[in-house]
């Protein structure tokens, strides 16, 4: 994610002062009397007690900083990844060790990727589960996908377009569960959508969606069935394999 550059603030110089010219209705401006010796030593004892409040507040506010940087974080302050660090494998985490208990056989070819910035680092792996779900009808060779994607947000406060992300998912219709006690925030998103062109195919999704600090995690579990003629694993049972082997990924990288 990254933070559109903000514009400049301009500064122009201050407007000229207007006098008026002598001799369109208004009297020239006459200088100002000068200052008595009385009233310069109050403007250099009233510079000097600025000048030390000044210092005194600059003291204060530096230790401040020092000791609570609580107090000094923004809105749009990053929020500290919690331990959590960037690894060159992320499919190599994954154990998968409940996702390989429903599927029968793991992929043996995953993809993976993962790109370090200063303000983000991002890994990701995608891998097939297939060959015969437990609980699939007699001779069924189900597929399924696995989609995994960690982001180390470094530069910005990632909380605010974690939350519009869950409320999107509302309006599209997916079904929302809170996952209560998982990082700072964490829910599950389910949705059963008919195909367009055949309405006795379905594909199915269900997310967990996670963030940390600025960590921000997602794991997606992607199948299909046919009415009558193909089945997949029952929601809570890919719920709770969502939920197990990402706390164990998770702790792979770096959480607790």
């Amino acid at each position: 994610m990254t933070t559109p550059p903000q514009a400049g603030t301009g500064y122009g110089g201050l407007p000229a002062q207007q006098t008026a010219a002598p001799g369109y209705g208004h009297p020239a401006p006459q200088p100002a009397p000068p200052a008595s010796d009385n009233r310069r030593g109050s403007l250099r004892r009233n510079a000097g007690w600025a000048f030390v409040g000044a210092v005194l507040v600059s003291v204060v506010w530096t230790a401040v900083v020092l000791t609570v940087p609580g107090m000094v974080t923004t809105p749009g302050s990053p929020l500290g990844l919690r331990g959590y660090h960037a690894v060159d494998d992320l499919c190599a985490k994954a154990k998968l060790v409940k996702f390989n208990q429903i599927y029968r056989k793991p992929d043996d070819t995953p993809n993976h990727r993962t790109d370090r910035a200063p303000a983000l680092d991002s890994m990701n792996c995608v891998l097939s589960l297939q060959q015969g779900s437990v609980g699939g009808s007699a001779g069924d060779t189900e597929y399924a996908s696995l989609y995994a994607q960690v982001g180390l947000h470094k530069a910005v406060n990632v909380s605010p377009e974690f939350d519009a992300e869950k409320a999107g998912r509302r309006q599209d219709g997916y079904r929302i569960t809170d996952v209560p006690g998982f990082g700072d925030s964490a829910y599950t998103a389910y949705r059963d959508e008919p195909s367009a062109t055949d309405k006795s195919w379905h594909s199915i999704t269900h997310e967990l969606l996670l963030r940390e600090g600025g960590m921000t995690y997602y794991l997606s579990w992607s199948g299909s069935y046919q009415e009558g003629k193909t089945s997949v694993p029952e929601q809570e049972t890919i719920r709770q394999a969502l939920l197990a082997d990402s706390r164990d990924l998770l702790k792979a990288i770096g959480g607790r």
